[in-house]
């Protein structure tokens, strides 16, 4: 399989609110990196808010979104992040098989086709800022 060179693209972050962040590459989204107040770790999503893995070692909320936020990079570019199109085959597969959809499937599906607002959307168009990382 041939490499996808949008991988290689610039990651674009954005902060949609407070503990939320979507990365996107050329204005599609990639993955996301939430706060789970419940594990009280960092989630990294796929396209379609599946939770892939949790940033443990993490202490507190505030404590380093960056070092998240580096992991879903990372995941991007070496290719153990499936690319939207990838999830989207995989969502219409499960669709087509009769398996059923996890709940979180669901309500980020209505929150992404419109069907149901979200606090981004509410509160106006998110700011798009590349987040400094440090090294």
């Amino acid at each position: 399989m041939a490499e996808d060179l949008r991988r290689l693209g610039a990651i674009v972050v954005s902060q949609e609110a407070r503990g939320v962040y979507r990365l996107k590459i050329n204005g599609v989204l990639w993955t996301s990196v939430e706060w789970s107040p419940k594990r009280g770790m960092w989630c990294i999503e796929d396209a379609r808010g599946m939770c892939l893995m949790h940033v443990e070692g993490i202490l507190g909320e505030d404590a380093d979104a960056d070092n998240a936020i580096r992991r879903a990079k990372q995941m991007i570019r070496d290719g153990s992040m499936r690319t939207p199109e990838e999830v989207e085959a995989q969502l219409l597969e499960r669709e087509q098989l009769g398996e059923p959809i996890p709940p979180a499937d669901l309500a980020k599906e209505k929150v992404a086709t419109g069907q149901v607002g979200n606090q981004a959307q509410e509160l106006g168009e998110p700011i798009e800022t590349e987040i400094s990382l440090r090294r």
